[in-house]
């Protein structure tokens, strides 16, 4: 095999991994279902070991590829390479810190892996032709799949709700009347198509790209005389893919489509915009990474513009990462601990406690400290060479064995994904899915036969700025799914220029390898072994009786299955099982102080180790000592655990109604008093969503704690 065949294949492994990754569902953590009055069930999806897989498999192309870039003496970009390195000191040292760690980071790796190595094997025309054309066939499943969520799965969904609503709720936990379950039910009666991603605004913002460089196909296409069937098929998936967007009412979604196809409308009348197109690829995405904290500054929190309203709420989280950042500039917080940081340091009122901070410069900030700045810097790079870049005509021969190439890989991986599904699929659901998996060799064919011309690497390039648009507020880097397509579709936009050489490629390709080799023995081999113990954990529940002593040998195991991996989350669900058991009717006392007595054991080393939900586990498990053994130790150690919540977490309310009910009941009053007077205040200050707000039961608890007190 030539040394551009080992190139070619390494750039169609990339792309039809990043495609993948985007058609089957993804499991954050091999999940089992805690609640105590439910029957267990497994979730179908793919365990997190299969995601680390691919990015293994990943890196490693990446690896071969830039290997034979190096032995074709074809050269490299010594930048990139410097800047691809200072954050993989901070992700490092982050991985030592548990699983959750190591999981949050392998996903960046294999992404900016993924963009480096395509900026590199996409010099060769007829590579980058193929590489964008299977990227861009994405959008073929994920516009079926959305339209047949938005006509007919998220009705049937809404309408089965509304007859079984105390049912629903309560089968995943929540009470009918809480703030939880009123938030709950807008997010249902929103209706929005999500695809196989986790909320409708990645859907959106991933369609708004390919709408944008299909529309530049299909106007290239018809430019040039291309048959009807060809130009039919761009203009319906072009449609297409602006319809879906439309039904996932994302605000930034449309307007990122309806900004890229402005920039392609003026581009097929003028050369203008390609003349300052390197400009634009920087300016805009800058422009939308600040234009969260303008708006927080100059808005009230409690406007009524809903796009307005989620700018200020998205200019909460910068304002929430940049004090993480000032707090901790040389490491960050780590891939995976934001969340626990946020609450933190968020601003009072602001009611959610999120992930990640819905941009890309912010996330890297906050989670990687000053050296993030340097992968900033290095899509930055590649957003000015992909604006920059002339687009030439790839000529007429069409690759097709590669296109089907590339495209029977996207299927075969996402079959491995659907394997857990599809016994559980009807069939219109299965035909769907064959339907939208059959369109990628389609589309991809379609699209490589319109790729060519000036106006459509324009249109590829917009596609990209649309992309960077949509990461600046909203999580399209951070999530696992669509951070990789997006790198890797910057990557292939903007192939690098270099002189002859293979000691740039060589280091790139060594740097490769050697991060192929840590996730294989950092992630791949124990993730393997974790997600097999949760499994066989929640095997326990499934073929157990429902009893306590069920529970808390499901809570045995999943604390063993922690001194594998030292991911901390395993000691939150085995609380919850060792807590579940102790709620369970029947128990003798013995039994009961025993579940709890580990349910505050594990709880607490998980809050150790920085998880909050560990804390307040922790809290829930002592003041249930307390109560159970009348022992005032255990309430003193709850009021103690209570006080740290509220310096760890001082905007929620629920943690100030805890402590004040156990100051309260240690005869406290002011003390209590106190602790509710905060519980209002932060309560009220959250303006911008009033269905977060405290009950009224505890509002009304609130006011007469605080006035009893103010009459003495």
């Amino acid at each position: 095999m030539s040394i551009v065949l080992v190139s070619r294949v390494a750039a169609i492994v990339i792309a039809a991994i990043a495609v993948a990754r985007c058609l089957m569902t993804l499991l954050p953590e091999t999940w089992f279902d805690v609640d105590p009055m439910l029957d267990s069930a497994p979730a179908t999806g793919l365990p997190p070991h299969w995601l680390m897989i691919f990015d293994a498999c990943l890196i490693a192309a990446a690896a071969l590829g830039l290997a034979a870039e190096s032995w074709a003496r074809r050269g490299g970009s010594g930048w990139l390479l410097i800047l691809v390195v200072p954050p993989l000191y901070a992700l490092l040292f982050w991985s030592m810190h548990g699983g959750h760690q190591v999981q949050a980071a392998v996903p960046w790796l294999a992404a900016v892996m993924a963009a480096v190595a395509l900026a590199h094997l996409c010099r060769d025309r007829v590579t980058q032709r193929i590489v964008l054309a299977v990227l861009l066939a994405v959008c073929g499943p994920l516009i079926l799949q959305g339209l047949v969520q938005w006509g007919w799965t998220v009705p049937d969904t809404m309408a089965w709700f509304a007859a079984n609503r105390d049912e629903a709720l309560a089968a995943i936990g929540l009470t009918p009347g809480s703030p939880a379950a009123a938030v709950y039910e807008r997010r249902l009666s929103e209706g929005a198509s999500t695809g196989w991603f986790s909320s409708p605004n990645l859907l959106a913002t991933v369609l708004a790209a390919c709408a944008v460089a299909w529309l530049a196909m299909v106007v290239a296409a018809k430019r040039r005389g291309a048959s009807v069937v060809i130009g039919a098929i761009g203009l319906v998936t072009t449609l297409g893919a602006a319809a879906v967007v439309g039904t996932t009412m994302s605000t930034g979604g449309l307007l990122v489509l309806a900004i890229g196809l402005v920039l392609v409308g003026l581009r097929a009348r003028t050369n203008w915009p390609a003349a300052v197109g390197g400009w634009l690829a920087i300016g805009l995405p800058s422009l939308a990474a600040v234009a969260a904290i303008i708006v927080v500054w100059v808005m009230p929190a409690d406007t009524t513009i809903g796009g307005l309203r989620s700018l200020v709420i998205r200019g909460q989280y910068a304002q929430g990462a940049v004090a993480i950042f000032m707090e901790h500039p040389e490491t960050g917080v780590g891939p995976a601990g934001f969340q626990d940081a946020w609450v933190g340091v968020r601003p009072i009122g602001a009611p959610e406690e999120v992930t990640s901070s819905h941009a890309m410069i912010f996330d890297w900030l906050a989670m990687l400290g000053v050296a993030g700045l340097s992968w900033v810097a290095l899509v930055g790079v590649l957003l000015w060479r992909a604006g920059v870049s002339r687009w030439a005509d790839h000529g007429d021969r069409l690759p097709w064995v590669w296109l089907l190439m590339g495209s029977g890989l996207v299927i075969a991986l996402t079959l491995i994904g659907l394997e857990s599904e599809w016994a559980l699929l009807d069939p219109a659901e299965r035909f769907v899915r064959v339907c939208g998996l059959a369109l990628v060799p389609i589309l991809a064919c379609v699209g490589a036969s319109c790729m060519r011309g000036p106006l459509v690497g324009w249109g590829v390039t917009v596609a990209i700025i649309v992309l960077f648009m949509q990461a600046q507020v909203e999580m399209t880097i951070f999530n696992a799914a669509s951070g990789v397509l997006v790198l890797a579709l910057l990557g292939a936009a903007a192939p690098w220029k270099a002189r002859e050489g293979r000691a740039i490629p060589a280091l790139f390709s060594l740097l490769a390898a050697i991060l192929c080799v840590i996730v294989i023995a950092m992630g791949v081999r124990p993730w393997i072994a974790q997600d097999q113990a949760v499994q066989n954990a929640a095997q326990i529940l499934i073929d157990g009786p429902p009893s306590a002593e069920t529970r808390d040998l499901a809570g045995r195991a999943l604390t063993k299955a922690w001194d594998g991996q030292r991911d901390p989350r395993l000691l939150v669900h085995a609380a919850d099982q060792h807590l579940a058991a102790s709620s369970m009717p029947g128990r003798s006392r013995r039994d009961v102080l025993m579940s709890l007595s580990q349910a505050s054991s594990v709880s607490q080393w998980a809050h150790t180790q920085g998880l909050l939900a560990g804390g307040y586990r922790h809290l829930e498990a002592v003041d249930g000592l307390a109560v159970v053994t009348g022992n005032p130790k255990h309430a003193a150690e709850a009021i103690a655990v209570a006080e740290t919540l509220t310096r760890e977490d001082p905007g929620s309310p629920q943690v100030w109604v805890m402590l004040a009910r156990l100051l309260a009941k240690q005869g406290d009053a002011a003390g209590a008093a106190e602790a509710w007077g905060m519980a209002i205040r932060v309560d009220e200050a959250n303006v911008i969503d009033p269905l977060q707000r405290l009950p009224a039961s505890v509002r009304t608890e609130a006011e007469a704690a605080t006035s009893a007190t103010s009459l003495r």
